[in-house]
Parts: structure tokens; C-alpha cells; sequence
């Protein structure tokens, strides 16, 4: 693999993570929880660890709005050859996040690679798909889906399409050093405080 195949701004022109991200910063989870992340492909090696995880950490952190301030990670293998990563991430505001990925799915798997989030709150709780086009919610007001039918096009970086809506600026390089400190973490076997 080792080829950047997702990019910050990439994510950020995804219409679904967009109203995704929006609904985090205008408070609609209440208080929040937790946040689940994957980037699971078909294939990868150790050195694809810094292009499959800095995208979506640097998501993560610009949606929260806040830094991780320690970090545990471990590398391991769902089948020989396969490079795999699981890391843990404790925010100062008690949230916790857990992000796989890595060559998680089946040779064939039809998506590839796959990626989804899920952000969870006290009065909601939002399972993003990119893929799928829709963000779905669940609260007080039942369960919800939200669909981004627009043409792929349109948020694929092709001429024409739509600027990526402004990310924190800070928040590929707060990855960056989040991808560094969860190496730091896999060598030494111990968290990171950040």
C-alpha cells in the first residue's frame, strides 16, 4: 500500500463528516463521551501506520475541538503480514477515544478502505459512514439518518467540486505529533502523556 489513499482535507469535504462535524460543535452530544474510530483496509504494512492514522486523528481532534493529553497504542496482526494498530487517546475533558486501523478487513472486502466513526454523548450519539454517505443519530428524538446525496465528484477534490470546509489549523500537526507519541508508546509499551 504506503500511498497516502486518505488526506485531512479529503475528509473534511465528505458531506456526511461535515454535518457530523458541525452537530459535535454546536454541542448537540451533550457531554461527551467517547469517540470510536477505524481505518481498516485490505492490506498494509508498519509503513503505512503514519498515513492511515494521522487523517482521522487530525479529524477527530478538529471535530472534539480538543487535544489528547496522553496515549497508549500497540501494534498487532489480524493475519500473517498484515500490519495493525490500536490506540487509545484520554482527553483532559474525560472523554476517551479508540481508534483501529490497519489491514483489518478480509482480502475482497468490497471497501477499501473502510472508514467510520462514531462520536457518543450524553443526549446523542453519532455513527458516521463516509462510504455510505449519511450520518446517523440516535437521542432523545429516536433513531435518525442523515443522507448527503451528492455525486461523488463533488467532494473528491475533482475540478469543480466544493472547497473543504476550514479545518483547526493546528490539527494535522497535533496528529503528527499524536502518530509520534503512539510510536513512542508501542516501543516502550507504556502510555504517553502528550
Amino acid at each position: 500500500m504506503s500511498d497516502q489513499i486518505i488526506t485531512y482535507e479529503a475528509l473534511l469535504r465528505v458531506p456526511a463528516v461535515a454535518l457530523a462535524r458541525e452537530a459535535i460543535q454546536h454541542g448537540r452530544l451533550g457531554r461527551r463521551l467517547a469517540v470510536y474510530a477505524s481505518v481498516r483496509t485490505t492490506q498494509c504494512q508498519a509503513a503505512d501506520f503514519h498515513s492511515l492514522s494521522t487523517p482521522i486523528l487530525a479529524l477527530i481532534i478538529d471535530a472534539l475541538q480538543e487535544q489528547p493529553i496522553a496515549i497508549t497504542a500497540a501494534a498487532t496482526s489480524a493475519r500473517p503480514g498484515a500490519a495493525a494498530w490500536v490506540l487509545i487517546l484520554r482527553f483532559a475533558s474525560g472523554l476517551v477515544a479508540t481508534l483501529d486501523v490497519g489491514a483489518l478487513l478480509p482480502p475482497g472486502f468490497p471497501i477499501d478502505p473502510e472508514v467510520r466513526l462514531e462520536f457518543l454523548g450524553t443526549d446523542e450519539a453519532l455513527l458516521v459512514e463516509p462510504d455510505a454517505l449519511s450520518v446517523r443519530s440516535y437521542g432523545k428524538q429516536g433513531a435518525r439518518r442523515w443522507r448527503c446525496d451528492v455525486p461523488a465528484e463533488s467532494y473528491l477534490g475533482q475540478e469543480g467540486g466544493p472547497q473543504p470546509a476550514p479545518g483547526h489549523p493546528d490539527a494535522e500537526r497535533a496528529a503528527m505529533r499524536v502518530v509520534e507519541a503512539a510510536l513512542q508508546a508501542m516501543t516502550s509499551g507504556q502510555p504517553v502523556h502528550l
